[in-house]
Parts: C-alpha cells; sequence; structure tokens
C-alpha cells in the first residue's frame, strides 16, 4: 500500500516503530500533533512539508508548551528507515494504517477526544466496522472458564442481532490473548473465516497492541481495540 507524504509524515511523528529508538524523543501524543498541525496550516504549510521543508518551518517554530522542540521533531523525521521496515511487516500481517482524515476514521472517536483523538490508528480486517453500531466487552485481566463462556455467549447475541463486538485490550498476557481467540472463534462460527495468511500470532498481536492504537475488525461482526501505550 502507498502512502503519501501527509500520511509518511504523520506516521513519522506520531507512531512507535521499535522500542530502542524512542527511548529519548518519544512520539507525539495526539494533543500535541493537534498542535503542530494547527500552527503548521495557520503559516500555510502541512505536515508533508516537515519532510523537505524541515530548517526552514522549525527555525519559526515554537511549541507554547516547551514539550516539541525542534531536536524532538528531527529526530522523530529521521525514523525513515525504521518506517519502511515497520510498514513491511505490517502489510504482511494483514495490518491496515489510516490517519485522522480517513473515511474510516471512528466518528465516535472524533466526537469524544476531539484534539486528543490519535492521529493514526491501526487494524486488522474490515474498516467499516469502525463507523457501525457496536456494544463494548470489558472484564478483568484474570478471566475464569465460566467468565469467558459468559462472554462469548453474549458477544454471539449481540453478533446475531447486527451489533459490532468491540472488546478492551487488556494486554497483560495469556488471559486477553485467550478471550480475543475464543471470541473470534465463537463470533465467527458457521460462517466463511479465514484469517490472513501471514497474520500475526497470538504473541504477534499482542505485542503490537502494547505500543500503538490498535482495531482488530477480522472478517465479521467483531473489533478489539487497544489505546497506545509506551513500548
Amino acid at each position: 500500500m502507498q502512502y503519501d507524504e501527509i500520511m509518511q509524515a504523520t506516521m513519522l511523528l506520531c507512531c512507535h516503530f521499535n522500542k530502542n529508538e524512542v527511548k529519548n524523543f518519544k512520539p507525539l501524543s495526539g494533543l500535541e500533533y493537534s498542535r503542530l498541525a494547527q500552527w503548521l496550516y495557520q503559516n500555510k504549510w502541512s505536515p508533508a512539508d516537515l519532510l523537505s521543508q524541515t530548517d526552514e518551518i522549525l527555525t519559526e517554530w515554537d511549541d507554547p508548551k516547551g514539550k516539541i522542540t525542534a531536536e524532538r521533531i528531527k529526530q522523530l523525521l529521521g525514523r525513515g528507515v525504521s518506517m519502511s521496515f515497520a510498514l513491511e511487516k505490517w502489510t504482511k500481517q494483514g495490518i491496515w494504517v489510516i490517519s485522522r482524515v480517513s473515511e474510516f476514521y471512528p466518528k465516535a472517536i472524533k466526537k469524544h477526544l476531539g484534539e486528543q483523538r490519535p492521529p493514526i490508528l491501526f487494524g486488522l480486517g474490515n474498516q467499516q466496522l469502525l463507523n457501525q453500531a457496536g456494544l463494548g466487552f470489558v472484564g478483568s485481566r484474570s478471566i475464569s472458564e465460566n467468565d469467558e463462556v459468559f462472554a462469548a455467549d453474549k458477544a454471539k447475541q449481540a453478533v446475531e442481532e447486527g451489533y459490532t463486538i468491540i472488546s478492551g485490550a487488556s494486554v497483560t498476557g495469556r488471559y486477553f490473548c485467550s478471550a480475543l481467540r475464543t471470541l473470534q472463534i465463537i463470533v465467527h462460527r458457521g460462517a466463511d473465516h479465514a484469517e490472513h495468511p501471514n497474520g500475526p500470532d497470538r504473541k504477534s498481536h499482542c505485542d503490537f497492541y502494547k505500543r500503538q492504537d490498535f482495531f482488530n475488525c477480522n472478517n465479521g461482526r467483531i473489533c478489539h481495540f487497544a489505546r497506545n501505550r509506551k513500548p
């Protein structure tokens, strides 16, 4: 998949590509990116211009909060090689990437998070599910077999009534991964369901969830979401 320069600049500024390179300069938060993007547009620039006019733009930039320094921006923009490797890996795993301007970006997130909304979202599967009516499932990190059966039964019932299932991603180990897989199996039972041939296994899912704003919308009416966390 090809990404335009605005998308590339936004990913460089806001995404985690590997845990080693963000120890000194962490990616911009949603609110920080909004502050920078608004200033760029007010001055007739776009995020894409940072790729070709970095020094010219940064000589005029002065973050009122003092957190988005020119050095931080340069360090983040200099991760092009890391981004290329990450995008290649994500593409093989069937992971898509969308920005705030995408038609599939969840309207509910725009409404409720406003300028704090994630600049970039990642996911698997059917992006159209992101804006359909859904029910959220949130539970304990440590669940019993009865809890798992109950959750799966309610998920199945909701899906049969036309709702998308949205499960919070408490990525603390095997409990979430097990529940995620169980919900997928039960929700898709009796339906044509094929996982991406090079898709992430459970450990890959959980490792990725820890670092990105991620949706898993695998070929049915189930959508898992994890907020961005430190790598």
